[in-house]
């Protein structure tokens, strides 16, 4: 990532939880994702800018961007203010390695993870 991360080394919360496996199960490109292992993910880090993106560790080890990272699902949602945002499932070294959440307009750093609810493709986002 290009951010500077803190790293939390902390089970996922119920709702990281939730969009991680909805994003894993509609994904947006033909890159199969390693569903076995979300069981065994954590979040090792955060994002020191305040977002709410979130870096995984696989039993215990955090997943290395270093080689590169593939972004497998990618869809578009509001905030509760109304700003256009995006999100983000990544992969990394064959691994599940973090969500991204961003502002698309620049209006509001993202500190909340969508709901899984809130979340429509590029193609249905409104012109």
């Amino acid at each position: 990532m290009a951010h500077i991360n803190l790293e939390v080394c902390r089970p996922l919360h119920e709702k990281e939880r939730d969009l991680l496996v909805w994003l894993a199960n509609n994904l947006t490109t033909s890159v199969p994702a390693p569903l076995k292992e979300v069981p065994n993910l954590e979040v090792a880090s955060t994002c020191k800018c305040g977002c709410a993106s979130i870096d995984f560790s696989l039993e215990g080890n955090p997943i290395s961007v270093k080689n590169g990272m593939t972004v497998i699902a990618d869809y578009l949602y509001k905030s509760k203010s109304n700003s256009q945002m995006g999100c983000f499932l990544f992969m990394a070294d064959g691994h599940l390695a973090g969500i991204e959440v961003w502002s698309v307009d620049g209006a509001e750093t993202p500190s909340e993870l969508p709901d899984p609810s809130e979340l429509y493709s590029y193609e249905q986002a409104p012109r």
